[in-house]
């Protein structure tokens, strides 16, 4: 935290940091989370020993973010309605959930960045699901990591919360946690604090998914980037990793590296219908100094002709 802010600040952004550990907390990892990729991209994770964490809103569907901006909007208006919420705080986050900036200077607004990084994992690898929406058809690999020991610095693990009530409850705690610092505030603080905790909410967004995706069992590394314009008001979020970017077909996409060592891949489970066989990827592995279980899938998934 920042010694610029004030004692009402810091107890705001405190209590959302607590809050939202808590939040993604409880929950232990599978033995083994499960990447999908194709044979060129598995090639720059290993030899490259990292993973691409891509900016939230160039996930396979961006509507994900939007989903916790819609469920948080709802409630912080019934929250308003039941004078649960001190108004001048309520009403400028709503403002900013919808996208408004931090107003600094008359006629100026803060430029904040905020973006929230994601790296996704199935905790389940033999399902035909996995391999037809991820798995190109049963042509690519799933790279097994071990999801005990891969605690990369700068992100959090976390299960993906399907559930409406249970992304409801989480929402709920990061405004109430907000909000207990509102008390005795000036306006100005009321804006702040509102401000913090929507973007709080942003990096809460790539936690929920739509319960139609329940069967994916998917879990996530999330890291932010919050870039900060010089005035202090806002400390940086999940420290500090370069922000890169990368072509995905017509689309340029942000991106941090997610860093990995060898003995974090356990497995590697090559796609039925991939043209790469069970010994190549033995040989490829041992050349990398990887010593990791190689099987085909046994889930006849085709690509579609």
């Amino acid at each position: 935290m920042t010694q610029d802010l004030s004692e009402t600040l810091n107890q705001g952004w405190e209590s959302l940091h607590k809050t939202f550990a808590q939040i993604v907390a409880g929950v232990p990892p599978p033995p083994t989370l499960y990447h999908f990729t194709d044979a060129a991209k598995f090639r720059k994770i290993v030899e490259g020993r990292c993973l691409w964490a891509s900016h939230a809103t160039s996930l396979n569907d961006a509507k994900e973010t939007v989903l916790c901006a819609e469920r948080s909007k709802e409630l912080v208006r019934k929250l308003l309605n039941s004078n649960e919420l001190d108004a001048t705080f309520g009403e400028n986050l709503l403002a900013f959930i919808g996208g408004r900036g931090l107003t600094v200077a008359p006629g100026v607004e803060m430029a904040t960045s905020h973006l929230p990084c994601v790296v996704s994992f199935c905790e389940a690898v033999d399902y035909s699901e996995q391999w037809l929406h991820y798995g190109r058809d049963g042509c690519g690999i799933a790279v097994g990591f071990d999801g005990k020991t891969l605690r990369p610095s700068h992100f959090d693990l976390h299960r993906v919360d399907y559930q409406p009530a249970s992304q409801d409850a989480r929402i709920e705690k990061l405004v109430r946690a907000t909000h207990g610092a509102v008390q005795g505030a000036h306006g100005s603080d009321k804006v702040t604090l509102a401000h913090m905790c929507s973007e709080w909410l942003k990096y809460l967004a790539p936690t929920m998914k739509h319960r139609s995706f329940a069967h994916e069992k998917e879990w996530r590394f999330t890291s932010t980037q919050v870039a900060i314009d010089g005035s202090g008001a806002l400390p940086i979020v999940g420290g500090g990793l370069p922000l890169e970017f990368r072509e995905d077909g017509a689309r340029l996409v942000p991106y941090v590296r997610l860093p990995f060592e060898n003995h974090h891949i356990s497995e590697v489970v090559v796609g039925y219908s991939a043209p790469t066989d069970v010994d190549a990827m033995k040989a490829y592995l041992d050349a990398q100094g990887i010593r990791a279980s190689v099987r085909c899938s046994d889930v006849p998934v085709r690509p579609k002709v």
